[in-house]
């Protein structure tokens, strides 16, 4: 039998780069992988996020910027505004039942 026989893969183009997959890539499942259909959506939530952030730090600059010009501190002091009730914790023993009581 002869070499040129046997079925051979075409040789590899040069000019036709393949893009490497990462090996951490690889072995990802797949819902791990980020959808490309998604990345428009993921690229709007980003940029949202940044506009909202630039809006409170424009906010917070004028309050202070308010508060200067109206001749009070610019820092608002530290005044406990009401006392920390504890959140109530869940516990069986807060509860009787009719079973306990005979």
């Amino acid at each position: 039998m002869v070499n040129d026989d046997l079925p051979n893969r075409p040789k590899p183009d040069p000019a036709k780069t393949t893009k490497k997959i990462a090996a951490t890539d690889r072995v990802k499942s797949a819902a791990n992988k980020l959808d490309p259909r998604f990345e428009a959506q993921r690229r709007k939530a980003e940029r949202e996020e940044m506009l909202r952030a630039k809006a409170a730090k424009a906010k917070e600059e004028a309050a202070k910027a308010a508060a200067a010009a109206a001749g009070e501190p610019a820092e608002p002091t530290d005044e406990p505004e009401a006392e920390a009730k504890p959140k109530p914790t869940f516990s069986f023993n807060q509860f009787s039942s009719k079973r306990d009581a005979s």
